[in-house]
């Protein structure tokens, strides 16, 4: 294990957080748009069960 510099583990542990990083970014953005998927969904709903009423 001695034989891995620490230029080499500062290397791989910064790449390490970079991909976690846009690992937690990409997730976010995934929730992001479930949740308007699922916001327009309950609108689309509601403006049907008004319509529903109307006609």
């Amino acid at each position: 294990m001695n034989s891995l510099r620490s230029s080499d583990f500062n290397m791989l542990s910064s790449y390490a957080d970079d991909s976690h990083v846009s690992f937690r970014k990409r997730s976010s953005k995934i929730m992001e748009a479930s949740a308007w998927a699922t916001s327009i969904e309950i609108w689309m709903k509601k403006i049907a069960h008004h319509t529903m009423f109307i006609s």
